[in-house]
């Protein structure tokens, strides 16, 4: 399934950037009856968990 990346800046109280979101959405419209109905996922990872894994590749590669 085809689809695009949609990312959104989310701002504090005193309008500074908090919080990047990033989500990749796919195109709906695109979809085999009957093939691509029971295949779609919407994996989301947070900051920290990319962070560590940023980490563990520099470590130990």
């Amino acid at each position: 399934m085809h689809g695009h990346p949609v990312f959104i800046l989310k701002h504090n109280v005193h309008g500074y950037p908090s919080c990047i979101k990033a989500r990749y959405v796919c195109k709906g419209f695109t979809t085999i009856l009957g093939c691509d109905y029971h295949k779609t996922t919407s994996p989301t990872a947070r900051l920290e968990s990319f962070c560590l894994l940023l980490h563990l590749v520099a470590t130990f590669s």
